[in-house]
């Protein structure tokens, strides 16, 4: 029995010293996974507000100032005042009480005011009353040279109409023309050359002659008349007188010189074409130099802006005396 129990405590104790000692292990914590951080998308940047440029002082009051109640004044006020709309007060110049209260009146506004002077007489009076920070346009003023009307703040429209579409119908009714006299009183010298420049290129020389009186006119055209076929006459009234121009132009038609006139009724004596200025395209002009004028800076560009067109009238009988094909202008 002894022997017995000793071997099966042997046997057990064999076994159990067959088996192999292993090292449990604590089970790993579980990993929480860290947050996935998205980048912030960048933000909009602010734009950046564009100053709205200063908003511009409304357009001034423009007085226009007219030397006297004649058509070719009148028409031109007539159309500067429908252009200009409210802006534009007109105001005759003449010794009745009324006229000269209401420039009284306007002159005495403490706001900045543009000047507009028709004629010679508008234009003397404007140049006295636009002082300080107020500019004036000049027009229909035929010798604006020899009254001082010129400044930085003071400056004109030519009265004379354009002479493209003259010399051009002159020369397709008279292809043979080639010589013509103009004779003014001094100090037109920028108007004769621009218009001895348009003459050329029609093959037309241009002689000039200045004089003083309408009796040197006379005279200088009588002395000139052999050497041209025709007389641009202009309205330059320091040297031409009504009895000067009848007999200027009875003298040219009795010696067949082809004259170019500035009024229909000067037509009629006999003149080859009346050329006169539209007021539309003074109006046009006028309005033009004072849009450019800024306050107290001035008027721009030349004294003188020239007129580029004009109304053309045909003397139907002066050009079957001349044998002439009538054209259209």
């Amino acid at each position: 029995m002894y022997i017995r129990g000793l071997v099966s405590t042997l046997l057990v104790l064999s076994l159990l010293s067959g088996c192999t000692t292993r090292e449990v292990k604590p089970a790993p914590e579980p990993v929480t996974p860290s947050p996935v951080v998205k980048p912030e998308p960048p933000r909009p940047q602010p734009k950046k507000l564009k100053k709205s440029p200063p908003t511009p002082p409304p357009p001034p009051p423009v007085v226009v100032l007219v030397s006297e109640a004649i058509p070719a004044y009148q028409q031109v006020a007539a159309e500067l005042e429908k252009r200009l709309s409210k802006r534009a007060t007109v105001v005759y110049l003449s010794a009745e009480a009324k006229g000269r209260k209401q420039l009284s009146a306007l002159l005495k506004k403490p706001e900045y005011q543009q000047f507009v002077a028709i004629g010679l007489a508008a234009a003397k009076e404007a140049r006295l009353l636009a002082g300080g920070e107020d500019e004036l346009i000049f027009c229909q003023v035929f010798n604006y040279q020899g009254h001082n009307l010129v400044g930085p703040r003071a400056k004109g429209v030519g009265a004379l109409p354009g002479t493209v579409a003259m010399f051009s119908t002159w020369s397709k009714m008279s292809p043979a023309l080639k010589s013509v006299g103009v004779i003014t009183g001094p100090g037109l010298d920028e108007m004769i050359a621009a218009a001895t420049n348009e003459a050329a290129k029609h093959g037309i020389q241009l002689q000039h002659k200045v004089v003083n009186t309408d009796k040197e006119l006379l005279f200088e055209y009588k002395q000139m008349a052999p050497s041209i076929q025709g007389l641009w006459l202009l309205p330059d009234n320091r040297v031409l007188s009504g009895r000067t121009i009848k007999e200027l132009m009875s003298f040219s038609v009795r010696n067949a010189k082809q004259v170019v006139v500035f009024s229909d009724a000067i037509l009629r004596l006999g003149g080859l074409l009346s050329v006169t200025a539209r007021s539309d395209e003074i109006a046009a002009k006028v309005i033009e130099r004072l849009q450019d004028a800024y306050q107290g800076k001035g008027v721009p560009g030349p004294d003188l802006v020239l007129l580029e067109d004009g109304i053309i009238q045909i003397n139907r009988v002066a050009v079957k005396r001349y044998n002439m094909k009538h054209v259209e202008n």
